[in-house]
């Protein structure tokens, strides 16, 4: 098994009892103050091994909500996550563009990921399986929903689950911390209308100060 599946093995995992566990807030975690009741957190380090281009360094901090591979549920692929960036002497903020690729090549790496770990346990079959295409897309634009600073969507075949079209909703904001130690961009995510009570949880899991 690759390495870097050993996190969505960790996803998956969780999936299956979510609603069983705890509120838990890792020691570690340096982006939040708290994640909800019965949410769940995951630290990555960067680089990323399913998306190595991205040119990053630093941590990803994740905090799930209890029904995130719950297909049908209302908090199906609802979660939070921040990039917690050590940038290099002198450079400036991540710019639109920028993040906007990075979030292209982090999600099509998962989905390829993912998929290709599915057909590595499926059983072993004489056929040559079809290369599926993530139909990604992202679209983020400049925000003033509150303290969001970005919106916008995500449209791929979901891969955990369905391998089904979905359509993400997102915000974002960016923290410099000081003397421009490190940049912090937080977004959160899910399936669901800008309506959905949702997002108001989302809005309110606490971002830490740096």
């Amino acid at each position: 098994m690759k390495k870097f599946i050993t996190v969505f093995a960790l996803f998956m995992s969780y999936s299956v009892n979510a609603t069983e566990q705890e509120p838990i807030i890792e020691p570690e975690l340096q982006a939040y103050v708290q994640a909800p009741a019965n949410w769940q957190t995951e630290t990555i380090n960067l680089p990323f091994e399913f998306a190595p281009d991205i040119p990053l360094q630093g941590t990803e901090e994740l905090i799930f909500s209890p029904q995130m591979y719950e297909l049908g549920q209302e908090k199906f692929f609802s979660y939070s996550f921040a990039w917690l960036v050590k940038p290099e002497a002198g450079n400036d903020k991540i710019s639109l563009q920028e993040i906007k690729s990075y979030l292209y090549q982090y999600y099509d790496g998962l989905f390829k990921a993912v998929v290709t770990e599915k057909d590595d346990e499926e059983e072993e079959t004489t056929e040559v399986q079809p290369v599926i295409d993530s139909q990604l897309s992202i679209d983020m634009t400049l925000s003033s929903q509150g303290k969001w600073q970005y919106a916008g969507t995500i449209n791929w075949l979901e891969p955990f689950v369905s391998l089904e079209p979905q359509t993400l909703r997102f915000k974002a904001l960016v923290n410099m911390c000081a003397n421009n130690t490190e940049q912090r961009w937080y977004f959160v995510v899910s399936p669901q209308p800008s309506t959905h009570g949702i997002w108001a949880e989302l809005d309110q899991i606490a971002i830490k100060p740096c």
